[in-house]
């Protein structure tokens, strides 16, 4: 996780506007996107500079504890393909990931998306995408659809690549827990996706795409 932390850069690769990290800040800048041929999703842009944060929650459905466990093994969109070993440890350590920041504002707290968080994720996405495209509103539930559905075809290739998503919360806990923004983190060629984001990432090594941040903690 080190390496692909060290590897993220300000770039993102199907929306814009959002943060992510593994101890690490990155600061986005703001490009549109545009809709690939092969996967309306896939566009590496700047991002917007802002800074995100994320938080642990209690009982709101955007947020979980730290005593609260997942298992990507029983994850039913991971699909049904055999891991070795080694993928094994990494799905593992994926499974214990979490970042915990306390910010001068609140609380940040970043993990892997689960799959109750698809809907969640995909509908943040799908904003930032037709933010930066000018869409008309109409076309709002076709992009959540399909922004869903890449996100269970990527969910598939885990421990690759990984989204991660980051909750919210502000000192005060007035507004609870809110999804902050996600990120997908591609950690080598097998997580990389097949219609390659621009500009072309480096071969075999870790980048970041699709990410994006709410429009009320962007900066």
């Amino acid at each position: 996780m080190a390496a692909a932390a060290a590897a993220l850069s300000p770039f993102l690769y199907l929306d814009p506007n959002q943060r992510q990290h593994f101890h690490i800040h990155l600061n986005p800048t703001k490009t549109p996107p545009f809709l690939s041929s092969r996967n309306p999703l896939l566009s590496l842009q700047r991002l917007h500079q802002c800074n995100c944060r994320c938080s642990f929650p209690s009982s709101s459905p955007n947020s979980v504890t730290p005593s609260q466990y997942y298992s990507f093994l029983d994850d039913p969109f991971r699909g049904s393909r055999f891991l070795s070993n080694e993928e094994l440890e990494k799905l593992k350590a994926l499974e214990s990931f979490v970042y915990l920041q306390e910010l001068e504002s609140g609380s940040l707290w970043v993990r892997v998306m689960r799959n109750e968080e698809m809907d969640l994720t995909a509908g943040l996405l799908a904003e930032s995408f037709a933010e930066s495209m000018l869409m008309p509103l109409g076309y709002g539930a076709l992009l959540r659809f399909l922004v869903k559905q890449y996100l269970i075809e990527r969910r598939a290739v885990m421990p690759h690549a990984v989204t991660l998503v980051g909750f919210y919360r502000d000192k005060g806990g007035e507004k609870g827990n809110e999804l902050a923004g996600t990120v997908e983190v591609c950690f080598d060629k097998r997580g990389a996706n097949a219609s390659p984001p621009t500009p072309i990432p480096p071969k075999n090594s870790p980048y970041i795409c699709n990410m994006t941040v709410t429009k009320q903690l962007r900066r």
